[in-house]
C-alpha cells in the first residue's frame, strides 16, 4: 500500500496503452532482428505483449491489408 501511496504523490501520468506508432516500430525492429526481450526492456512492456503486437501487426500487414487494398 505504501508504494501505491508514493506513486499517487508523485503526480505521475500513466497512459496504459501503446501508440500505433510505437507498436509500429516494436513490429519493424522485431523485423529487423531484436530480441523480444530486448524490445519489452526498451519499450518498458511484458515480453507476451511485445508478441502480441508482432502477431496483430504481422497479421495486418500479411493478411488484411492485401485484400483491403489502399481504400482500407
Amino acid at each position: 500500500m505504501k508504494v501505491l501511496r508514493d506513486f499517487d504523490m508523485q503526480d505521475v501520468k500513466f497512459y496504459g496503452r501503446l501508440s500505433p506508432l510505437a507498436k509500429e516500430q516494436i513490429y519493424r525492429l522485431y523485423q529487423k532482428g531484436m530480441t523480444v526481450k530486448d524490445l519489452s526492456l526498451k519499450f518498458g512492456i511484458l515480453p507476451q505483449r511485445v508478441k502480441a503486437v508482432v502477431f496483430q501487426r504481422h497479421l495486418y500487414w500479411n493478411e488484411v491489408y492485401p485484400k483491403m487494398g489502399e481504400t482500407h
